[in-house]
């Protein structure tokens, strides 16, 4: 309804109402023009609002800290500007660390570790990461423990969620004596080229597989695939290892590695890209792990 025929119809209605009774009523008539109007204005107001600038507001999530609970954990990273990084062991107040580029809360219960191609690696590796380093129950301490003795377990949920431009990238692993055993096992998705959805295999890396002369690896059985999220449990008990597939109360086995006789060993988890020896800075190449649960026992 023309919005001026409208108001002009309506004040001759109140007009006319002016010279009769104060208890006449308004006619069904006047009371649909009214209606009518009030609706209008009404579309009018909330069509005024929306067109107004949005203010939109980012979900509050925990700190990475806060949601895998990382008091016995020291986060391998990096420091500085993105094209003049230095690699760090120990990233201070991990507490209250958060960084938009490579760690931080990516949803109310989940932390995204990611890495990119030609960032910094540690002095051990040519292989950058953004990784999770196992400490003693102080927080502070390296932690190192017997794997030929008691019972070790790690376990995680993870959803791999973009692979490097090598396709491979370790999201688990035990590291042991750099001289000796170094990786004892590397639990890993390998895939194409910066793949980021479909179908890819689980692999078996490290020492475990170099002792048998197998330096390619062995691949795991079964439905693989990124943008999934799976729950692993590692454990290295009296010389054996053991890796378990959890799908809620059942727990399948999926590898096991007997005789490993590595005595100073601690926990790894997040992302630890593999064959990136060398690759130019790309912040279009890169690796994105993100996980959920953490938790490490020892009996």
């Amino acid at each position: 309804m023309n919005r001026l025929f409208t108001l002009t119809l309506l004040s001759f209605f109140f007009m006319n109402a002016q010279c009769k009774s104060d208890a006449v009523e308004p006619s069904q008539e006047e009371e649909e023009i009214i209606e009518d109007v009030d609706n209008e204005l009404t579309e009018k107001d909330t069509t005024d609002t929306t067109n107004e600038d949005t203010v939109i507001v980012t979900p509050d999530y925990d700190l990475p800290y806060v949601i895998l609970n990382l008091n016995n954990w020291k986060l391998n990273a990096f420091e500085g500007e993105l094209d003049n990084l230095e690699y760090v062991d120990r990233i201070s107040d991990l507490a209250n660390y958060s960084n938009e580029h490579w760690f931080y809360s990516s949803a109310e219960d989940w932390v995204t570790f990611k890495c990119y191609a030609g960032f910094p690696t540690s002095s051990g590796s040519g292989n950058p990461r953004t990784e999770l380093r196992e400490l003693e129950s102080d927080g502070k301490t390296n932690s190192y423990w017997d794997g030929t003795k008691g019972s070790h377990q790690m376990e995680w949920e993870v959803n791999v969620e973009h692979l490097p431009s090598s396709g491979k990238l370790c999201f688990g692993q035990i590291h042991g004596p750099s001289d000796s055993y170094d990786d004892v096992i590397r639990v890993q998705f390998q895939g194409d080229k910066n793949q980021s959805e479909g179908d890819v295999r689980l692999k078996i890396m490290g020492w475990v597989t170099e002792e048998n002369g197998d330096f390619s690896g062995d691949f795991i059985e079964g439905d693989w695939a990124l943008d999934t999220v799976y729950r692993f449990r590692l454990i290295f008990e009296n010389e054996n290892l053991i890796l378990y597939s959890i799908l809620g109360e059942e727990q399948i086995e999926i590898y096991r590695f007997e005789g490993c006789g590595s005595t100073e060993n601690y926990f790894k988890a997040g992302l630890y890209m593999q064959s990136m020896q060398n690759k130019p800075y790309n912040l279009e190449d890169y690796g994105q792990v993100s996980m959920s649960y953490l938790s490490v026992t020892h009996q």
